[in-house]
């Protein structure tokens, strides 16, 4: 297990801006965000984030959070999976472990999730994929029915296959796709659909581990893994606010990026 060099001081954030849930206002958070975790993992499809606030501007009175907030960030690190930068949009989901001090200032951690985790959750997959290869299959519905438009890296499947998807959340049929998805350059065949801070993948796990994986490699292998534990409560404050439970909460290692 290996720890990039990576520090707090070498980050360049450009902007964390939250837009209230009918767009009419937007605040620069900036200032008064003291720290935000990046969660990413195999085991879950989605990146989750929190930021740690320190308000002392009565930000919840200027503008309420009741949840599907937008927060905008996008910011720069020196490693060398994210040369571009990055920048993410992401739906507010909850706030958590709200405290004052003894001046005039609150404490307060807001979790958040990407619109895709949310669309996901409100939709049903009904149809039928013929004589296709499963990543093809994957693609597809990916971009059918979570707007994704491209996946980062798609590692093909052996063979073709005829599979019906009945009345399924599309994570869930990605995740039965997984499963059943075969490979003859990886034989364990442990294909995984998840998303990283640039973008979406559906790739073994033993291609990700191999040398030379590229940004996979450098995403998931060269920095420390932590417990889910965190990823867990971010899906299930998601479950909560939309009254769906159908959500997998997956499980496994997770990788988090402090900033």
């Amino acid at each position: 297990m290996s720890v990039d060099n990576t520090t707090p001081g070498s980050i360049g954030v450009e902007k964390i801006e939250i837009t209230n849930y009918d767009k009419s206002k937007t605040l620069d958070i900036y200032p008064i965000v003291r720290e935000f975790n990046i969660y990413e993992s195999f085991a879950t499809n989605f990146v989750t984030v929190d930021f740690f606030v320190e308000d002392a501007l009565s930000l919840t009175s200027v503008l309420p959070i009741v949840g599907q907030e937008t927060i905008n960030i996008k910011f720069k690190t020196p490693h060398p999976s994210f040369k571009k930068g990055i920048e993410l949009e992401l739906r507010v989901i909850s706030i958590i472990d709200m405290s004052r001090d003894k001046v005039r200032s609150s404490y307060y951690i807001i979790k958040c999730v990407v619109p895709q985790m949310i669309k996901d959750m409100q939709t049903k997959v009904r149809k039928s994929y013929m004589n296709m290869p499963i990543n093809q299959m994957i693609n597809e519905l990916t971009n059918e029915y979570l707007n994704i438009d491209t996946i980062v890296e798609s590692e093909e499947t052996e063979g073709t296959r005829t599979i019906t998807i009945p009345n399924m959340n599309p994570t869930k049929a990605i995740n039965f796709l997984c499963k059943e998805a075969k490979s003859s350059v990886n034989p364990a065949s442990n294909y995984r659909f998840f998303q990283t801070c640039d973008g979406f993948y559906f790739k073994t796990i033993d291609s990700c581990v191999q040398p030379n994986a590229g940004k996979v490699n450098k995403a998931f292998v060269d920095r420390y893994f932590a417990s889910d534990s965190d990823m867990d409560k971010n899906a299930k404050d998601a479950q909560n606010l939309f009254g769906d439970s159908s959500i997998d909460l997956g499980g496994g290692d997770s990788n988090l990026k402090t900033f």
